[in-house]
């Protein structure tokens, strides 16, 4: 479990690898694997009612995150349509 959360977050952008560098994540998942707490973790980033967006999900807008933006799920418009 613990490679493939750390190639998970290998797959991100550059911008989130920034992110990850600052606050020293990766150095945190051993320690969270050792602690037998890393599948926990990983479960609450997958809570649906965990909103990771920058903005508020409303119920009229039925949103999820996707790379940080926002996107209609039923839009009308073409998949991956961002809300503005």
């Amino acid at each position: 479990m613990k490679a493939d959360f750390e190639a998970f977050l290998e797959g991100f952008s550059p911008n989130v690898q920034v992110i990850l560098d600052n606050f020293e994540f990766r150095n945190q998942v051993p320690k969270l694997s050792k602690a037998d707490v890393l599948g926990t973790l990983i479960e609450k980033f997958l809570d649906s009612s965990i909103n990771l967006c920058r903005a508020p999900i409303t119920q009229n807008l039925a949103p999820r995150c996707r790379g940080g933006q926002l996107v209609a799920r039923d839009s009308g418009g073409p998949p991956g349509q961002r809300i503005v």
